[in-house]
């Protein structure tokens, strides 16, 4: 095995032990077969604070329905509505959506 082999091995291999690592908050929070039915159902997990994530959730209306996701975001995108504005925008999260007349709302419970 190369020395490049041997060093993108071990890179996948500590990615595999990053993943499997998450905490059952964090898996729960990121299950896409949960039924969400409000944001609630999303910020009230809380995901251990070693893991730096938040669990938050996306209400996705489109048509005049509505629809809920959880999702993780990293607590460093969640400190305060003007950093999760930047977030949203760096990543284009809703453009999709507000092109095409819907509308994204992102709780990361604060207020």
């Amino acid at each position: 095995m190369s020395m490049v082999s041997s060093i993108i091995y071990f890179l996948i291999i500590l990615q595999i032990e990053n993943i499997e690592s998450r905490s059952e908050e964090f898996d729960i929070c990121v299950d896409l077969e949960r039924n969400i039915n409000s944001s609630l159902d999303c910020t009230n997990i809380k995901i251990p604070d070693l893991e730096e994530y938040k669990c938050c959730s996306m209400k996705i209306t489109f048509n005049q329905e509505s629809s809920y996701n959880c999702f993780a975001l990293e607590t460093k995108y969640a400190k305060n509505q003007e950093t999760l504005n930047g977030y949203i925008s760096s990543n284009n999260i809703s453009f999709l959506f507000t092109s095409m007349g819907g509308k994204v709302d992102i709780d990361y419970g604060y207020n």
